[in-house]
């Protein structure tokens, strides 16, 4: 199981990240793969995956290691993923709120290497103590980080700096037809620092949050597809 007891609702309907927990698991690998970082976010089961420091490039050709998975199975994370993609976002490109079909049981993790963006997620699992609620937090090249995203939780990125440059990584692949479902960006109260993004026809056609019947509901035991 992932989380036994998920994060206490917090009052705010912008939730903010509690303090960083360095799980060493280094004895776990005989590589000695850094330990990870990281970061429960406010949303249940929604997390920030950091790199911790260490590694065995030398100062002028830094490692960012975007996955390991003994250490995502340590910590209980997705391991198998089904696609990767990178996406490139010029400057005010939005992209989002999307979330993959309830079949999917979709796990997917954003990391962002060139630029800087906003990532935001809304919490779409009926049941769940943050129903509806949302949360954002900034990706940057400067600040090597993943946003976690579990089931039923909807995400978009807003490129504030660009190009942005973002690997996708995901437990199912996407669907070409529909690409997914989702709910429009200015629907759920996110404090987006553009009232006229770019956006694709797809996201702009997105049914608001007020009117967006969720098929997800949420689950107190292991709900991360891929993990062992």
């Amino acid at each position: 199981m992932l989380l036994k007891n998920p994060p206490a609702v917090r009052p705010s309907s912008a939730p903010k990240a509690g303090p960083a927990k360095n799980v060493d698991t280094s004895h776990f690998c005989p590589c000695k793969a850094p330990p990870v970082l990281v970061r429960e976010l406010a949303l249940p089961y929604l997390m920030e995956i950091m790199p911790a420091a260490g590694s065995d490039a030398d100062a002028a050709h830094p490692i960012t290691q975007v996955f390991h998975a003994a250490e995502f199975a340590r910590l209980g994370l997705a391991i198998r993923f089904a696609e990767e993609y990178v996406v490139t976002a010029p400057p005010r490109a939005m992209r989002g709120l999307e979330v993959a079909p309830p079949a999917q049981r979709a796990v997917t993790m954003i990391w962002c290497f060139s630029g800087r963006v906003l990532a935001a997620a809304v919490d779409l699992r009926v049941g769940s103590p943050t129903y509806q609620q949302t949360l954002t937090l900034e990706l940057s090249a400067g600040k090597p980080a993943a946003l976690y995203v579990p089931p039923g939780v909807a995400h978009a990125v807003y490129a504030l700096e660009g190009p942005a440059v973002l690997l996708y990584k995901a437990t199912a692949a996407r669907a070409r037809d529909c690409g997914g479902m989702g709910v429009r960006w200015d629907s759920t109260g996110i404090a987006w620092p553009d009232a006229e993004p770019v956006l694709s026809a797809r996201d702009r056609a997105l049914p608001r949050l007020a009117d967006f019947r969720s098929p997800f509901r949420f689950e107190r035991k292991d709900e991360e597809t891929g993990s062992d």
